[in-house]
């Protein structure tokens, strides 16, 4: 059963929430008190917490920032009572998955919001069949990966999913029932990321401290952006993977590491090791089992389908009818070079449901800068790259434009192609 904490410190939203929450499949936690919810925290593991925030200071965001420092891996939503977008902003930086508007709250909404992360999170993505013959691949080396003990490096660019191929692993494997503790190696503060990770023991001027090999037990430990790990910190990882074993810093005693490990970058290692920030002993053993995760750009066959996926999600999530493409954005955003890749994609729908106040989304919602004017040389090279990348089979490209074979064929009667 998954295991929900919320907190807030409005109570009687708490009770209305409590009660909407009674009949659903969860374990659910309500608390108005900062300590309590800590503890709580503390002493097990929750599978998303839900934290009102009214302003930059106020307990709900000491309690993010907290959870945060404790790197307890939970996925967390904000709940706000007003528009205050320097609060958002800082809520998402500090990773918030999404949030929900006090004022429209209805229980239809909060139960879909709840559903829906909690399955993002557990096999985000994992309803939409990718179609490229690119990702699919990644997806069937993740399974393989699935059905042994090796440390993975995960290899993409930004916003490719990374730790969705991660999550596929660890859920996949034998691990699966047991703890996914993903580590922002961004976020680690450099000066303490060795206790941080490694744990600290009890000494005269400080009180002992569970580090992260220890908080993940026999489940898996997913370092995000491992090139920002700090030097120290990548030396003592090499004799963890080396070994099986660390020490906490203070301490002598020798501790037994039974996770699994998993990376991600998108950086190049190698021009790091060249400079001296990226240990060439971690970089060796990395090289043994990488999976490159593919860009959206090389997976054009899954941009429409997948597009059309977030406009299903987002309805639910908003409690509103589905939202279509017309063709002129479905050629926008088939042609856009998407450097954001799928986190990207998932941004710009969730901006153009919120602006269009019809049904039927248009270009002019996308905000697509590189293709805002799609003009008659625009609309033959999209595709004649369509066309290419599909080796000429128009039924292939049409799939790949979103559109018909009939309506691929008028196009390019029209264009004279």
């Amino acid at each position: 059963m998954k295991k929900i904490l919320i907190f807030d410190t409005d109570y009687t939203l708490l009770n209305k929430i409590d009660g909407w929450l009674r009949n659903e499949e969860y374990d659910v936690r309500i608390t108005d008190d900062l300590k309590t919810a800590k503890a709580r925290l503390a002493s097990c593991h929750y599978n998303l917490l839900v934290l009102g925030v009214r302003y930059i200071g106020c307990d709900g965001m000491k309690l993010l920032n907290w959870v945060n420092s404790q790197n307890f891996g939970i996925p967390f939503m904000v709940m706000l009572g007003k528009d205050d977008n320097n609060l958002l902003a800082d809520a998402f930086r500090k990773g918030a998955h999404d949030h929900i508007d006090k004022r429209t709250l209805t229980r239809a909404c909060f139960v879909d919001k709840i559903n829906e992360t909690l399955r993002f999170f557990n096999h985000i993505f994992d309803s939409y069949v990718y179609r490229s013959h690119e990702y699919t691949q990644c997806l069937n080396k993740a399974i393989v990966a699935a059905g042994n003990n090796e440390v993975v490096l995960l290899s993409g660019e930004v916003g490719t999913g990374k730790s969705h191929i991660a999550r596929h692993i660890h859920y996949n494997s034998k691990r699966g029932m047991h703890l996914f503790l993903p580590v922002k190696c961004g976020l680690l503060d450099h000066s303490r990321s060795h206790e941080q990770l490694f744990g600290l023991s009890t000494t005269i001027t400080s009180k002992p401290m569970t580090g992260i090999l220890e908080k993940v037990g026999m489940g898996t430990l997913f370092f995000d952006e491992i090139d920002k790990l700090p030097l120290n910190a990548q030396t003592a990882l090499v004799h963890v993977i080396e070994e099986g074993k660390y020490s906490p810093m203070g301490s002598h005693m020798i501790k037994s590491f039974n996770a699994r490990i998993l990376f991600s970058t998108s950086a190049n290692l190698s021009n790091h090791v060249l400079k001296g920030t990226f240990r060439r002993d971690l970089f060796d053993l990395l090289q043994n089992n990488i999976i490159k995760v593919p860009s959206l750009r090389m997976c054009r066959e899954d941009i429409i389908p997948l597009s059309e996926y977030f406009l299903n999600i987002i309805a639910r999530e908003r409690n509103t009818t589905m939202k279509s493409l017309s063709k002129s954005a479905t050629l926008h955003i088939a042609s856009h070079d998407w450097h954001g890749n799928i986190r990207e994609l998932r941004s710009i729908l969730k901006r153009a449901d919120m602006e269009c106040d019809t049904n039927l989304i248009k270009t002019k919602h996308l905000h697509l800068n590189s293709t805002e004017s799609h003009s008659k040389g625009d609309e033959e090279k999209v595709i004649l790259d369509a066309l290419v990348a599909a080796g000429n089979n128009k039924s292939i490209a049409a799939r790949m434009l979103g559109i018909s074979r009939p309506t691929l064929y008028a196009n390019m009667k029209r264009l004279g192609l």
